[in-house]
């Protein structure tokens, strides 16, 4: 797998150039064709995982939910995916069927992905469990559609949910 060094030798330029270049940076236009032509020689692709370690940003946003395959949650997805691509996001979904064990699991998977952000559709866990779970990570998070009583966060609801938790 081709490396950003690997492009900037065979371009003609510095790495940084590259960066600069990859990120939507100002380069010289004869710059910017070796570049594109070196990065299509080379079948070069960015790693998201090294561009991550460097801008501590992967630009990615998990979504927490108990099933996909039931149609609210897939048109949610759906829209949800639509809009975070827009700005340039990328989804990371995780179902846990319901499974108090899974959901755990999960939550605790998608934090150490180094996720930007959270979207999660709670179902069993505890606001103990969260905070146990969260602990030492800031990761923003908006409960969607339910919610964990005591945990403060931005939330979404649905216009059912809000009537149902309406007196």
């Amino acid at each position: 797998m081709a490396t950003i060094k690997d492009v900037a030798r065979l371009a003609g330029v510095s790495v940084s150039t590259i960066s600069k270049y990859l990120n939507g940076g100002n380069v010289l236009e004869e710059n910017a064709e070796a570049i594109r032509k070196a990065i299509a020689e080379l079948d070069y692709r960015v790693n998201p995982f090294a561009r991550s370690l460097k801008t501590q940003r992967s630009r990615s946003i998990g979504i927490l939910l108990p099933d996909i395959s039931a149609p609210f949650f897939g048109t949610v997805v759906t829209a949800l995916d639509r809009a975070l691509r827009e700005h340039g996001y990328h989804c990371i979904i995780s179902c846990y069927s319901g499974n108090h064990a899974l959901e755990r699991e999960n939550l605790r998977y998608l934090i150490s992905t180094g996720i930007d952000g959270l979207i999660y559709i709670p179902e069993n866990l505890t606001a103990e469990e969260y905070y146990e779970l969260t602990a030492n990570c800031s990761i923003p998070m908006v409960q969607m559609d339910r919610f964990i009583q005591g945990i403060s966060c931005d939330a979404v609801f649905s216009r059912s949910t809000i009537c149902a938790l309406t007196p």
